[in-house]
């Protein structure tokens, strides 16, 4: 175990440090089992990630009302990790696995490069790397109280993954590189598509749910 997790961060280091040639090594691999490490990360940090910006938020609503009001068993509760932590995790692994899908197809299809699903999840675990880069720091703005930091960096990171994603496909050496632009775009236009829907069914409906808390609360108070 010790000596996978060496060579999976070596690896890692490698493809942030020399892109050119460290994606070149990873997604050509037609077993290697890291992008879906990568993507896994992804999705823990992400739910970790959602779970402090909705206690921050929450808490911030509460601790306005709470001085307005006083404290009250209605507002006591503030979102459980398992609820927005699991919804961060559910979110960032389905948009994986659609994003790995569309990877394979149109880079098999258009992109007339022969791969398999290994090397789709490759390809999905380097977006997945740009954006660990940037959540990490995101939720250490958060925690540190630094939220147009977290905010931003939540962008440079989404930014990073497009840029890793990209280098990643024209890494194979038969790729028509013509296609990989429009590839990218149809898996981002995609993975936005698929996270709004995804973030509407789970993460604004449990919102939806906190403010209908809060207005109860509201009413009976006044």
């Amino acid at each position: 175990v010790k000596a996978k997790t060496m060579n999976f961060l070596t690896q890692a280091l490698e493809m942030i440090k020399h892109p050119s040639t460290g994606f070149v090594a990873s997604v050509t691999d037609e077993n290697s089992k890291n992008g879906l490490i990568l993507m896994g990360i992804q999705a823990i940090l992400a739910g970790l990630y959602l779970y402090v910006l909705m206690q921050k938020i929450v808490s911030a609503a509460l601790g306005g009302i709470n001085s307005v009001f006083g404290s009250s068993r209605y507002m006591a509760q503030t979102p459980s990790l398992g609820q927005f932590f699991g919804y961060g995790v559910i979110l960032s692994i389905i948009v994986s696995l659609v994003v790995s899908g569309i990877v394979l197809g149109l880079m098999n299809a258009i992109g007339h490069a022969k791969i398999n699903w290994f090397q789709a999840c490759q390809i999905a675990g380097m977006r997945s790397l740009g954006t660990i880069l940037g959540v990490i720091l995101a939720i250490l703005g958060l925690l540190l109280g630094m939220y147009q930091f977290a905010v931003l960096i939540v962008v440079v990171g989404s930014v990073l993954s497009f840029i890793f994603s990209m280098v990643a496909m024209m890494s194979y050496p038969d790729v028509n590189k013509d296609a990989v632009a429009y590839i990218a775009l149809i898996v981002e236009i995609v993975a936005a598509i698929v996270a709004y829907f995804v973030m509407k069914e789970f993460v604004f409906s449990a919102l939806g749910s906190a403010a209908g808390s809060t207005s109860n609360f509201l009413s009976n108070i006044l």
